[in-house]
This record gives C-alpha cells, sequence and structure tokens, in this order.
C-alpha cells in the first residue's frame, strides 16, 4: 500500500530526491528574500505612535506570527496579553516614569540628563500594548532542552517578540520593547500569578516617525559595532575579546566613599555606649577599657580592644 508523500505547504513543493543535484533548491525566490532581508534591516523600536486604532484581526496577524516561533522542547511558554484599556496603559506609563527617575539617579551627570531627555516609550499613545509573559511553572527538568538550560524558556519568548516585531513593521505598524519596569510591579498591575514572569511591555501602533537609523543612535547614546569586532572562529579569542557594553553607571564621589567607610567603622565598633569605655594604654598598644560596675571590684573589669584601633596599631608595624 502506497501513501502519498506529503506536501509542502510554503516553498518548494519538491522532494530531497528530486533536488539530489540541487542542494539550494528549498531557498525562497530572490525577491522574498530581498523583502525579508529590507524588513529585518529597516526594523526600529518605535517611540512615537498616531491615535488610530488597531485592527483585531491585525492584531491576531501579530499573535500568530509570535506563535509560530521556536520555543525550546516546543514547549510555547510565552502567553499574550493585550492591554486596550486606556487606565491600565497610563498606569503603566507612570510605572516607567518612576524608573527612568531611579536609573538617571544612578548615571553621571551628561548620562542622566540625556536619558531624562529622550523619549523612552509611548505607552500612553499606543493605541495597544502587548505583554509577553513567560509560564516558569514547569520544573526545567521535565522539559527538553531546559535541564541543561532552565533559561531557554525566556530566550523562546524573546524569539516570539522578534516575529511580532518584524511581522508588524512588514505590515506598517510600529513596535517599542520597554523594559522600564520593576518586574513585580508589572506582574501585579496585570494580576498575574507566581511562577510566570513578563518580558516587558511592547507598545504597538502606526508610527508617527519614520526613523532611518537607531533613535538612540541618532542621539548619540550609542552606535552599531562593526560585526567584526563581535564574531570569532571556532573558540573564544582572549587576546582579542569583544569589548563589553559601555556602562554609563557614575563614579562614585570622594564624600560617598568617606561616608561608606565610617559607616564601615561603625558596623565594626562594638555597641556598646560610650559612657561605658575609657581609654586605657599598654605599653604601644592602645586599648578600650570597660569600666567596672559600682557593684564588681576594679579587678573584674573586661579588657576589649577596638577593632579600628588593633587595625591602627597593625598599620604602626
Amino acid at each position: 500500500m502506497s501513501r502519498e508523500r506529503p506536501v509542502p505547504l510554503i516553498g518548494d513543493v519538491t522532494s530531497a530526491a528530486e533536488r539530489h543535484h540541487d542542494p539550494t533548491g528549498w531557498a525562497f525566490p530572490a525577491v522574498e528574500q530581498d523583502a525579508l532581508d529590507a524588513v529585518v534591516a529597516a526594523r526600529r523600536d518605535v517611540r512615537r505612535f498616531r491615535p488610530d486604532d488597531i485592527d483585531q484581526t491585525l492584531v491576531d496577524q501579530l499573535l500568530v506570527a509570535a506563535h509560530q516561533a521556536p520555543s525550546v522542547g516546543q514547549s510555547q511558554p510565552w502567553r499574550f496579553i493585550v492591554v486596550r484599556d486606556p487606565q491600565t496603559r497610563a498606569t503603566a506609563a507612570w510605572l516607567a516614569d518612576q524608573q527612568r527617575l531611579t536609573q538617571a539617579d544612578q548615571l553621571d551627570e551628561a548620562s542622566a540628563c540625556q536619558l531624562l531627555d529622550l523619549q523612552l516609550e509611548g505607552i500612553r499613545e499606543a493605541p495597544i500594548g502587548i505583554v509577553v509573559c513567560c509560564g516558569r511553572r514547569t520544573n526545567p527538568a521535565g522539559v527538553l532542552g531546559r535541564a541543561t538550560f532552565p533559561d531557554a524558556d525566556m530566550w523562546s519568548c524573546a524569539c516570539a517578540i522578534q516575529n511580532v516585531w518584524l511581522a508588524a513593521h512588514a505590515r506598517g505598524l510600529g513596535v517599542g520593547w520597554v523594559t522600564l519596569f520593576r518586574p513585580e510591579d508589572l506582574t501585579s498591575l496585570l494580576g498575574v500569578p507566581d511562577g510566570v514572569e513578563t518580558l516587558g511591555w511592547l507598545c504597538v501602533g502606526y508610527p508617527d516617525e519614520r526613523q532611518l537609523a537607531p533613535g538612540l543612535e541618532r542621539h548619540g547614546w550609542s552606535a552599531r559595532r562593526p560585526l567584526g569586532e563581535l564574531v570569532m572562529t571556532d573558540r573564544w579569542n582572549d587576546a582579542q575579546p569583544p569589548a563589553p557594553p559601555q556602562s554609563r553607571i557614575a563614579a562614585p564621589t570622594a564624600a560617598s566613599i568617606v561616608a561608606a567607610r565610617d559607616e564601615t567603622d561603625r558596623f565594626l565598633t562594638p555597641s556598646v555606649p560610650s559612657a561605658c569605655w575609657t581609654e586605657h594604654s599598654t605599653g604601644s598598644s592602645p586599648t578600650l577599657v570597660r569600666r567596672s560596675h559600682e557593684r564588681r571590684s576594679s579587678s573584674s573589669a573586661a579588657t576589649i580592644q577596638s577593632p579600628i584601633s588593633a587595625s591602627a596599631h597593625t598599620r604602626g608595624r
């Protein structure tokens, strides 16, 4: 009994046997490859949106694209919350505002001013928010591929986000990925249960800007690095490793360093009221002697050496 060979629904419908002499036979036509390359290259993180609503059919197409992403062990850990409610979006925007101010306090002065001047999200303006969640309540050891890489489920959800982004851009929509939240604040706002993590907020809408280059690059915050700096062959190259991402954390000031040392001194000094101590010198080693209680004889006074004094004496050697 013979069975008909399954025919692919997309791409080349020939079989591998028919392509024996042409390993490139399953490639998409050049015009479709060019279209995909154009979508990938022109994808941008959009922050300015028009108020026009998005038809639910179009939203469903984006979610279908997300659901076609690869996932570890075919676990499909993603869950999608589509937010249209203006009040929920306004609250999410307020949470993001608070975290932007918090982060600015940790940066050097120039970077903090630049951060506060940038528009980093369009949560209020975009008519729709999509929050991609990752269901993590399954023991990683029971999911193919997660026993060794337990965070592969989160990476799978990141692939779903990329699919949403590209599908939206191909349809004339813009997407902005916002992670300016404390995870617990976002989960509380949306009622996300324990064991489920969010991957930020996707602002989705018709863009009110057309970016020829990434926004942070246009504003001088960062620049795309040459690909050659990031590629190594066969193994990690310690001789010329890729430089880590730039950090804009402010260096500690002299005053903060002194304050930290003072706090350390207070932590290490015995917590006994000063009235209970008197200075006493024995040879070249200064000590603090605890004063005797009235009911005890002076011979029972306990002698305790201050850690600070001891360290000073050690340095003197």
